[in-house]
């Protein structure tokens, strides 16, 4: 971690105005040290009691959140796969990368989006060429790669490609918590546009109300261009002979991801046919992390939820979770 931005050192953890300040604390040291204190506290007190219930608890230290290549879930996989007998008869898995949707009401997430990464690339002449000499003459490829990702969404963020929100519901925070109506009204001192805005540094969202920008970010997908590199640093007298557009599309649980990336790459040539440039263009799906949803009528969020009021004095809120975790569909399915 870069120490630039930090008021204090990032690897000493420091309390300041009822905060705690260190690399990691909210994800995800801070998350795992709770659930390992809980388990330590619950396995106490059930050796002190004859009556005590027994119960194995198996910890997974997955490290490569942030690593989106494909062999991160394969090494999980292979990793897991042979060490099946430390999870034989597992009723519940607990994972401790979630949010709450501000910092006193606790929440209860079950669902979260899938994650499509994919590269989109204009290869042109076979190396760099000069601005002044050969501008204008050409197509060029960063000038292709900009009209095709340019096609893929509207100025209100509204995605392009056909048939991209085929089967995508249209929810209201009324059906979200599948067991009780606590987000039918958003509270404006735990949520608001307003907080969100301010703690983005975003100049202005396309939502007019919290409930409004809560659903996109939890039940509708999304398409973000995240990136777009040349081979190397240029500067104004250089084209590029190729460029990469790094796209991220979050889909929901109606959608399929394999038809999605049929889509896109259906998409993004035809686009490109229309330009009718002598280049050529490449379209990779670099990686894939499933959806998943769980479900909030179970036993086990009941227990969750009863556990939650007794030591916050409130019923947690039922959220689900914008960003993606494909390690919890993995082991669901494992």
């Amino acid at each position: 971690a870069s120490e630039k931005g930090w008021n204090t050192d990032p690897f000493e953890l420091e309390a300041m105005d009822g905060y705690l300040y260190g690399r990691g604390v909210s994800a995800n040291k801070g998350p795992v040290l709770s659930i390992i204190y809980a388990v330590k506290q619950f396995l106490c007190k059930s050796r002190s009691s004859k009556d005590g219930p027994s119960v194995n608890v198996a910890f997974l230290f997955e490290g490569e959140a942030e690593n989106v290549s494909k062999s991160a879930f394969e090494n999980l996989q292979k990793v897991v796969r042979p060490n099946m007998h430390w999870f034989e008869g597992t009723d519940v898995i607990v994972a401790s990368t979630t949010s709450w949707i501000g910092e006193t009401r606790p929440c209860l997430t079950y669902g979260m989006r899938g994650m499509i990464n994919l590269s989109v690339k204009v290869v042109g002449p076979t190396k760099d060429l000069h601005s002044g000499i050969d501008g204008g003459v050409f197509n060029e490829p960063v000038t292709d790669l900009v009209k095709v990702l340019g096609t893929l969404v509207d100025g209100r963020n509204q995605i392009l490609i056909p048939r991209f929100y085929e089967g995508v519901r249209n929810p209201t925070l009324a059906g979200v918590p599948a067991r009780n109506d606590a987000m039918t009204k958003v509270d404006e001192c735990e949520f608001s546009i307003k907080k969100y805005i301010e703690a983005r540094g975003v100049p202005g969202i396309n939502h007019k109300s919290a409930e409004e920008l809560l659903l996109s970010q939890w039940c509708r997908p999304s398409l973000s261009i995240v990136d777009i590199i040349c081979q190397k640093p240029s500067n104004f007298s250089v084209i590029p002979k190729d460029a990469e557009g790094k796209v991220c599309i979050r889909y929901v649980a109606d959608q399929d991801h394999r038809l999605l990336k049929e889509l896109f790459e259906k998409h993004v040539k035809y686009e490109f046919a229309k330009i009718q440039s002598p280049n050529s263009l490449q379209v990779v799906c670099r990686s894939h992390g499933s959806s998943w949803m769980g479900c909030p009528q179970s036993h086990f969020y009941k227990v969750a939820e009863h556990a939650i009021k007794a030591e916050w004095g409130e019923e947690p809120l039922y959220v689900q979770d914008g960003a993606s975790m494909p390690v919890t569909a993995t082991l669901e399915e494992m």
